[in-house]
């Protein structure tokens, strides 16, 4: 068993991870003028909530809800706004403006 100050540990590491991934997301949202970059930020903001209610219901004994709903949640995440964003930041658009950018 992982003692619960490893616990709270290892979900201050994820949190930052996340946030860390968020800003460098928002970066190139804000660089390459993403549309959807509102409603993209709104669903990190919900993110980053459901991280520190992960953690109570963790430290409540809920490990197999938490680690499905992490699951679920990462998930989510990447097909619903990454999966976009990628796609997005791979058009010819954003190649040409990173072209510009460059020269």
């Amino acid at each position: 068993n992982v003692d619960q100050g490893t616990i709270n540990q290892q979900f201050d590491e994820l949190l930052g991870y996340t946030r860390f991934h968020f800003k460098a997301e928002h970066e190139l949202m804000t660089l390459y003028n993403y549309p959807r970059q509102s409603a993209h930020a709104r669903e990190h903001a919900r993110l980053l909530a459901e991280v520190a209610l992960f953690k109570d219901r963790l430290s409540a004994g809920g490990d197999l809800l938490v680690l499905q709903s992490l699951k679920d949640w990462l998930m989510h995440h990447i097909l619903t706004e990454d999966k976009p964003l990628g796609v997005f930041l791979s058009s010819a658009e954003v190649k040409k403006q990173r072209q510009s950018i460059g020269s």
